[in-house]
């Protein structure tokens, strides 16, 4: 019987593919892929992860090429698919952000930018906002598991070594695209309603009362409605959030099955 422990030259080659895929994944997933991460605990964890892999995944059989450019071609493939799963995987959070974007331009927040730890990028406030919210329920709902689980299941859906890129990847990815901006509108739908109401009503009052001062009055009041309408809309945040976090699960395992 084969020792497991015992570490051959196509093991090596297989660890070193299946590394590969797992950190690209990883390096860009969400929560995994922040920032805040130091990049030699997300090499460290890739590392574990692979090494948990190797008995799992299925190479027996497979003729690893000796030569270093066939190897680095492998790799570079590897690569590519765990950055376009892991990339799948923050369209989510993406929307999420876009949709805070869009709340603060009503606002009237959209030359007020705050720094993303998680990302070392400026964003505005009501973006950075929604995004802690999501991270917060992302957690809460153990969605970070869904990740680990997609990626183990992606060695089976996507053998190691059997990746092949066609047209059918690339319209899953812009189907991906699309959805982003659905999700981001239908966040930021009830922010978007009140404050086009309330523009027209400030609108109308001008003109009727000419003597009010607008500037004055009108900046804080938009400003204290939309944080008002943020505020209630959190109510249907978290539901909605779910069904967004289900649907980049079964988006990423939807590019899968075009590889």
């Amino acid at each position: 019987m084969e020792n497991p422990l015992l570490f051959t030259a196509l093991k090596f080659q297989a660890f070193l593919l299946i590394f590969m895929r797992v950190g690209a994944m990883l390096f860009v997933a969400p929560v995994f892929g922040g920032a805040t991460v130091p990049t030699q605990t997300r090499i460290l964890f890739s590392m574990i992860i692979s090494l948990v892999l190797l008995p799992i995944v299925r190479f027996e059989n497979a003729t690893l090429p000796l030569d270093v450019l066939p190897l680095a071609f492998l790799a570079i493939n590897e690569l590519l698919v765990g950055l376009i799963l892991g990339a799948s995987l923050v369209f989510a959070f993406a929307a999420i952000q876009y949709a805070g974007q869009i709340v603060d331009f009503q606002m009237g927040f959209s030359i007020v930018n705050l720094i993303d730890p998680t990302q070392d990028v400026q964003i505005p406030i009501m973006g950075f906002f929604h995004f802690l919210v999501a991270v917060l329920i992302f957690l809460a709902m153990d969605a970070h598991h869904w990740i680990i689980r997609a990626l183990v299941d992606s060695f089976e859906i996507v053998p190691l070594m059997q990746a092949g890129f066609s047209g059918l990847v690339v319209k899953e990815i812009a189907r991906g695209f699309g959805d982003l901006f659905v999700v981001a509108m239908r966040i930021a739908a009830p922010a978007i309603a009140v404050l086009m109401l309330y523009n027209a009503a400030l609108g109308i009052i001008a003109k009727t009362v000419p003597q009010i001062n607008l500037l004055i009055v009108g900046f804080p009041a938009r400003i204290a409605l939309g944080m008002i309408v943020v505020g209630l809309s959190m109510t249907f945040f978290y539901p909605y959030l779910t069904h967004v976090f289900d649907m980049m699960i079964a988006n990423a395992y939807s590019i899968m099955k075009r590889f």
